[in-house]
């Protein structure tokens, strides 16, 4: 009888009044976040150059993303001109494959712009000349610039073009599950202030390690609460690429994840339209 007294106090049922009209406000701010479950949202144009955040795990997830970034990108339409790799503390050999992966492609564009050269080169010599072949001043000309260009790439740290932030991990190997909450609950905070960061991510790709839940989540809390415009600049989209190995059924983080990012993406065909038409078979990505 006590209690029943109490729940009909004014005060607290004008508390609890309060509570249900904010959760169900928070409900439909939230789902003006969430992505139709049905199409992809509108492409970005390609001249739009932009910036992408990547969550990389250790193992297996980091050696698929940096096999399929390239793809991804252009089945994104999206032209990328800075690159942010996330990797979670201790894990030195995922920061170092990432600084690999960006120096081959350093090499492989400094190569394509000699080889381009070196084929004007051999057009301005023809024209001149009337000759195929290219006069040797021509050459040491061209071979001294990109002898200039070529140390400058292997000197730098390529800083401009990619960077690596650290990320605290969401749960240690064999952690006690009451201790992970709070584990999760530091990497969030770490997540929140990366994120926070301007200039904002135009894209966000994970492929699914521990830590993607939490940089996904942490993207839909800034974009929940506009900060600083997040959402209405259209940043922070957020996209998933389920794991070559899962042929018929989701992981664990795409289940998690299915409904909350803004396209996912699948390797195999059994897997396209899952999630109510949201699932997107582009073929084999790594």
């Amino acid at each position: 009888m006590g209690l029943l007294k109490l729940l009909v106090h004014p005060l607290v049922l004008s508390t609890l009044a309060f509570l249900m009209i904010a959760i169900i406000l928070a409900g439909l701010r939230v789902l003006t976040l969430i992505p139709p479950r049905r199409g992809p949202p509108r492409e970005r144009a390609r001249d739009e150059p932009g910036r992408i955040l990547i969550v990389l795990g250790s193992g297996g997830h980091t050696a698929e993303m940096l096999a399929m970034i390239n793809k991804v990108t252009d089945i994104l339409n999206v032209s990328i001109d800075h690159r942010t790799y996330v990797v979670s503390s201790g894990d030195a050999f995922s920061a170092n494959k990432a600084k690999k992966f960006e120096l081959d492609m350093a090499v492989r564009a400094e190569l394509e712009k000699r080889e381009k050269e070196m084929v004007e080169a051999l057009r301005e010599a023809m024209e001149e000349n009337g000759t195929p072949l290219v006069p040797a001043q021509v050459l040491r000309k061209r071979e001294a610039r990109s002898a200039v260009s070529t140390q400058k790439h292997s000197n730098a740290d390529f800083t401009s073009s990619y960077s690596i932030a650290t990320l605290p991990r969401a749960r240690h190997v064999h952690q006690s599950i009451f201790t992970a909450p709070f584990t999760a609950m530091y990497c969030l905070i770490a997540t929140l202030r990366l994120l926070a960061e301007r200039p904002y991510p135009d894209i966000i790709l994970t492929n699914g390690p521990g830590t993607a839940v939490i940089v996904v989540l942490a993207s839909i809390l800034l974009r929940f609460f506009n900060f600083r415009g997040a959402n209405d600049r259209s940043k922070m989209r957020t996209v998933y690429v389920e794991s070559f190995a899962r042929v018929n059924t989701l992981s664990l983080s795409g289940r998690l994840l299915l409904l909350l990012v803004d396209r996912f993406l699948v390797q195999w065909k059994q897997l396209e339209g899952c999630g109510g038409g949201k699932g997107e078979y582009k073929g084999v990505l790594v």
